[in-house]
């Protein structure tokens, strides 16, 4: 493997985790909202389900990024990414006016998945 190969899939790691590191870092700077986002979600108890939202999201991203353990770092992340799929963004279950915009929201989610993917095999490969 090449510097640049090197280059490019830390790149591409970074920049399919940011969602997650700054979630992350946004979710533990305002972590009051974050409780309260989980209440709203039905999650409870919701500070512990709050700090293994940003443990799982801080630490995959960064098993990724810097490639220590990466298989692990994807399969947290893929796992929470199909719960918060389903959990918080069941477009299904909404009103037709606002059914499009929760399926954008899912759907995104999906192209996380692809993107995670996409570098797990990066890395087997390098």
């Amino acid at each position: 493997m090449t510097a640049v190969d090197h280059t490019l899939i830390v790149i591409a790691s970074v920049l399919v985790t940011a969602p997650y590191w700054i979630s992350a870092c946004l979710k533990a700077k305002w972590f009051s909202a974050t409780v309260a986002e989980v209440q709203g979600l039905g999650l409870g108890p919701a500070p512990t389900v709050a700090r293994a939202t940003i443990a799982v999201q801080a630490l995959g991203s960064a098993s990724l990024v810097f490639g220590v353990l990466p298989v692990f770092g994807l399969l947290a992340l893929v796992a929470f990414t199909i719960a918060a799929s389903f959990v918080g963004h069941p477009f299904w279950r909404l009103p037709a006016g606002e059914r499009l915009t929760g399926a954008n929201g899912f759907l995104a989610n999906v192209g996380l998945l692809g993107g995670l993917l996409s570098v797990a095999l990066l890395h087997r490969l390098s």
